[in-house]
């Protein structure tokens, strides 16, 4: 039988088109029909309001015995609703009550100044009268605070199983949103009782609505500590932070004559990470400054050599196999010690922030705390997504990695690659969990006759999510190492191979220029390179509409679907995040909505789609940055969702569209804050105007109620035939030209393109 011949692909589907900017001229506002929430009914409102009554009166006891260290005016005490927390916000503030934690949905810590202990107990008991029957049927229960919840887990463990009183290194965090005088006075006051005791305070953090303290404690002393200070929110063990750097000796490649040669207008990443040596011979002329934030040098050198490796990937990409020239800048800022000292990075990240973000808007940090992602535990996460926001900066971030001898635990236990990568074991490590922030996980590059993984599989050590609500992470993939494994007598041994390993830089370049690791470390660092070309080509670009691209860029075929907790929505491919082609034309647009409000996003299907007879397909990705608080389990506070109509009508668009039709849709978690779908059709027509309108749910807060959140929207249409020149089309209809867009993506602040002419 004759070889069939493949099809040949057009030359359409290789041309490099610009994408195509809309504007505020193209959408319109509308108001958003309101909601309410209706709790459920109480049968017994008389009895409920005796338990209630009673439920109150027991938490202020316990609150009472609970003041011996620092003596407070404000009672603390649960509260759980019927309903969702949020939705209750306005009347505990109108009854006096502070909203500190959210546990869950429905639960929440609370304070109250003990001089309305009174008041909210007659109203309780005496509802009727003093119009208290509408939050009456909202409560469902009061209760005391359990000094045992505010104790972590870890320590918790050293508590009951140590046989000596030692000395731990513990963090003691206050209650959120406190004022600043009480911050001061509850922290003199841990000083005074740790001075007293002998023991030793290390250092304070005081903030707007935080603060914390760093102290040497015996164990004996902890739960003393935590049943005597009323405002401790949580103590636990002093954060580790994970780089898990370990040169498998060097790679005896001949550049001794290779001279790095770097462009002026080159994009500029910081990379946040244990420093660099700044005199390696493959980073002459690439790195453009070194600050140092830690106390061991005062020149940022690379004592590890986890920086300098990272730092080679940024710069020179995976190319080391047959280097090319750098085409990267890098900015290093140095956090981390060769030790793994404790650092505090909720502080050390908007100095550095602050310092680079004028010169480079992307940031590597391939770093991670030794825990994985839990509620109320994303103070990390959090200072991420604010400093994000603050700055309009894009931070690049890894899953975090199985080590070697957790993957030989779980194989030795019955659980085989790649099974074990959905246990519980296997999730994300802080601060994996930031929304905003790029995620990257690792798929394997290359495979051998004892490697666990074969090519563009996830990689053996590779972290999962989702995020403890359920947000899909990570964000995307890249290639990385792998590991092998050999079976012996007392089980499998699980070693790291050179031959499958990531190629980067050696820091110790004495004898070799190069070696070899794994990591998402070194995923991460690939992605981040992506989002500074992004930069270099989108210069007003947010993180919003970078992510928006790179998630637009994925290949339909590698769109990660049933595995998305391991590969996120898949890997990027950079060129396609870069170009549209005439084949496959892409519009994007920055803008915002009130969340009282609907936009309503107007853009155009030409005509001479709708007279292609194959197949077709439109993408419609949103990404926004919502606000975040890691006071509250749900940690995200606001949320965006879209519908398709006809233009200027409002008739919904594939309303029950046909499963072989609506091929992808991760819509079903509204708190994700990237939205993507994809139809396919084949009949022709569909030659008009599409309005996509932009709803926001109800936020999880009360100061956001009246919130204009930000988005980035990208649609994109393929003739998946590669027949019609459909970027043409657009231009043709809309009547601009290719300079008309480059004045729009470089100079304009997203005004109408129309306006530019």
């Amino acid at each position: 039988m004759p070889e069939k011949r493949k099809k040949q692909k057009s030359l359409l589907e290789f041309e490099k088109k610009d994408h195509i900017p809309l504007s505020e001229s193209n959408t319109e506002t509308k108001k958003k029909s309101g909601r309410k929430a209706i709790p459920p009914s109480i049968e017994n409102l008389s009895e409920h309001s005796k338990v209630l009554a009673t439920g109150l009166e027991e938490s202020f006891e316990v609150s009472m015995s609970r003041r011996r260290i620092y003596q407070t005016d404000n009672f603390y005490f649960k509260i759980a609703f019927t309903n969702e927390v949020y939705y209750n916000e306005r009347d505990l503030l109108n009854n006096g009550i502070e909203l500190l934690i959210v546990l869950d949905n429905n639960k929440a810590i609370v304070r109250l100044p003990d001089t309305q202990i009174t008041e909210l107990a007659d109203k309780i008991r005496h509802y009727e009268e003093m119009k208290f029957k509408s939050m009456l049927m909202k409560l469902s229960s009061i209760e005391p605070l359990r000094t045992d919840e505010k104790i972590g887990a870890t320590l918790e463990d050293e508590i009951k199983n140590s046989t000596e009183d030692k000395l731990m290194f513990v963090e003691v965090r206050l209650f959120p949103n406190l004022d600043k005088d009480e911050y001061s006075k509850v922290l003199e006051s841990i000083k005074k009782y740790i001075t007293n005791k002998r023991e030793e305070f290390i250092s304070e953090t005081l903030s707007e609505k935080r603060a914390k303290a760093r102290v040497k404690i015996r164990l004996s002393s902890i739960r003393e500590l935590t049943e005597g200070v009323e405002p401790i929110s949580k103590i636990e063990k002093v954060p580790r932070y994970h780089i898990g750097f370990s040169r498998l000796g060097g790679i005896d490649n001949d550049l001794r004559e290779f001279q790095p040669q770097i462009q002026e207008d080159s994009p500029t990443v910081c990379v946040i990470d244990s420093g660099v040596v700044e005199d390696h011979p493959l980073l002459q002329g690439v790195i453009d400054e070194v600050v140092d934030f830690t106390e061991e040098t005062q020149d940022g050198y690379d004592n590890d050599g986890h920086g300098t490796f990272v730092a080679g990937l940024v710069a020179y990409g995976n190319s080391f196999h047959n280097i090319r020239h750098p085409d990267t800048k890098i900015a290093v800022a140095k956090v981390m010690n060769k030790d793994g000292d404790p650092i505090d990075l909720e502080n050390t990240l908007p100095e550095v922030v602050e310092r680079f973000y004028r010169k480079t808007r992307v940031f590597n940090m391939s770093i991670s705390k030794e825990d994985y992602c839990r509620p109320l535990d994303t103070e990390l996460a959090s200072k991420i997504d604010e400093l994000e926001h603050k700055y309009n900066v894009v931070f690049c971030i890894p899953t975090g990695n199985i080590r070697l001898n957790e993957i030989e635990k779980f194989i030795n236990k019955g659980e085989n690659y790649p099974s074990y990568l959905e246990k519980t074991e296997s999730l994300l490590l802080q601060p994996g969990e930031s929304c905003n922030a790029i995620t990257v996980g690792s798929i394997v590059r290359k495979g051998s006759s004892v490697s666990l993984a074969g090519p563009n599989e996830p990689s053996p050590f590779t972290r999962r999510g989702p995020t403890p609500e359920g947000r899909t992470k990570p964000d995307f993939v890249e290639f990385d190492g792998n590991v092998a494994h050999v079976k012996r007598p007392n089980g499998v041994h699980v070693y790291e191979d050179v031959n499958i390993s990531t190629i980067s830089l050696n820091s110790a370049f004495e004898n070799d220029y190069l070696t070899a690791e794994n990591g998402t470390s070194f995923a991460t660092a690939l992605v981040s390179r992506h989002a500074a070309k992004l930069m270099q080509k989108f210069p007003r670009a947010s993180p919003n509409l970078i992510k928006a691209l790179l998630v637009n860029s994925i290949d339909y075929k590698q769109l990660s679907r049933r595995n998305k907790r391991i590969l996120g929505h898949g890997m990027p491919i950079l060129e396609n995040a870069l170009n549209s082609t005439p084949c496959k034309v892409t519009y994007y647009l920055e803008s915002s909505v009130n969340m009282k409000y609907e936009k309503i996003v107007k853009f155009r299907m030409p005509e001479e789609m709708g007279k292609i007879r194959g197949k077709k397909r439109l993408y419609i990705i949103l990404v926004y940055n919502p606000p975040v608080d890691s006071s509250k389990k749900y940690y995200v506070l606001t949320a965006l969702d879209f519908k398709l109509h006809k233009g200027g009508t409002g008739e919904r668009i594939f309303q029950n569209p046909s499963l072989a039709n609506w091929i992808y849709d991760n819509r079903n978690n509204k708190w994700d804050n990237v939205k993507v779908t994809i139809y396919e059709w084949q009949r022709a027509g569909w030659g008009e105007d599409w309005d996509i309108h932009i709803i926001p749910h109800y936020p999880r807060a009360l100061e956001y109620i009246d919130y204009n959140q930000r988005f980035a929207l990208v649609v994109t249409l393929e003739d998946i035939t590669g027949t019609v020149d459909i970027h043409t089309a657009v231009l043709n209809e809309l009547g601009i030209t290719v300079k008309d867009i480059e004045r729009v993506r470089v100079k304009s602040d997203q005004r109408s393109i129309l306006e530019l002419l």
